[in-house]
């Protein structure tokens, strides 16, 4: 993926235009936004680790639905849906739980910024 596009306002992140182009982080009262991997469709998910949290884009090459729209992980749009129901300002989150992947750190590291 090449240059990033700038993050956008998204009131439902359940349902986000479709105006709003791949890979552009989404925002919720003009902050960058965390989440959980959605693991909805596990039949019997891990409930006992800590799991990472996620910086939230929007994906339009969701693998799984065979290009589905929806909100997905900075790190990998194409693999990991977020659970929306479970989202913060990525600022919040606490430094353990933050992924370190490069997509997500880098906009960790942006939200700790803009919150200064």
């Amino acid at each position: 993926m090449g240059k990033r596009p700038d993050p956008v306002e998204c009131e439902d992140f359940d349902d986000p235009p479709a105006t709003i182009p791949h890979g552009a982080p989404l925002l919720s009262g003009g902050k960058l936004v965390g989440g959980y991997r959605d693991a909805t469709f596990v039949s019997c998910p891990d409930v006992y680790s800590i799991k990472a949290r996620h910086i939230v884009v929007m994906s339009h090459e969701y693998n799984v639905a065979g290009g589905e729209r929806l909100a997905a992980a900075a790190c990998d749009p194409r693999r990991i849906a977020i659970d929306t129901s479970l989202n913060e300002a990525a600022a919040e989150v606490h430094s353990n739980a933050r992924c370190r992947r490069p997509g997500c750190r880098q906009l960790f590291v942006r939200a700790l910024a803009e919150e200064e």
